[in-house]
């Protein structure tokens, strides 16, 4: 699976199992992504869609991570 679509994959699962709004990822850039991601896992260290997500993140450029946004929406 490519990188973005792991991270596609991973906010969808913020919108949908953390009520995060689409609009807020939507204005999102990679390390703003990457720290919320952080701190959720904090409280849900068994989530390992939110390890994957936090993962990707860190090693996907701003572009890639644009793109990933677009697979989302």
């Amino acid at each position: 699976m490519d990188v973005t679509d792991i991270v596609s994959k991973g906010l969808n699962h913020l919108e949908v199992k953390y009520d995060l709004e689409w609009w807020v990822i939507k204005k999102w850039n990679s390390n703003e992504c990457h720290d919320y991601v952080t701190k959720l896992i904090e409280s849900h260290p068994d989530d390992k869609v939110l390890e994957d997500l936090q993962n990707s993140v860190e090693s996907i450029s701003q572009e890639d991570f644009v793109i990933s946004i677009e697979k989302y929406l």
